[in-house]
Parts: C-alpha cells; sequence; structure tokens
C-alpha cells in the first residue's frame, strides 16, 4: 500500500549501540539490520543462558561436579538424573 505522504518519526536511539536514528517505519528499534542482529542474538543467548541456569538449579559446574562425586557418580550420569527427576 502506498501512501500519499511520508509520516516523519521523531529521532530513536538504537537499542543495540545507542546511536541515534530516524526510524522509518514506527517499529523500527534499531539503525540496522547489524544491530538488530546482534541485539536479538544477545538476547537469545542470555536467554538460554537463565533457561540452563533454570534447570541446574542455580548451582555452578564445579558445584554440581562435586555433588555428582558424593553421590559416587560422574558428571554427565548426574545431570542426566536431574533430568530425569531422579537426583
Amino acid at each position: 500500500m502506498h501512501y500519499k505522504y511520508k509520516i516523519e518519526f521523531d529521532p530513536r536511539k538504537c537499542k543495540c549501540c545507542n546511536n541515534e536514528f530516524v526510524p522509518q517505519h514506527h517499529a523500527q528499534h534499531h539503525c540496522s539490520t547489524e544491530c538488530r542482529a546482534t541485539y536479538n542474538r544477545d538476547r537469545s543467548r542470555e536467554r538460554d543462558r537463565q533457561e540452563r541456569m533454570k534447570r541446574k538449579g542455580n548451582k555452578s559446574l564445579s558445584q554440581l561436579q562435586r555433588e555428582a562425586r558424593m553421590l559416587g557418580m560422574s558428571y554427565g550420569m548426574y545431570v542426566a538424573q536431574m533430568q530425569k527427576g531422579a537426583v
């Protein structure tokens, strides 16, 4: 759909690099496709990290390994048992 007039948007700061830019669309939040990709990749990594921490119960790798050794298991066996809900 073509419009007879162009809408001018107020300048915004990019969510990724904080540079000021004039958006071409009302939903644009990044100054470039590179910034959008970087922002989304970082957000995805953070979500994945949060999910891993939630599954592990916010325990560090060394802490999990110590618990596994105390139960006479390898780390891999311990994590498998945790995922099954047996530990």
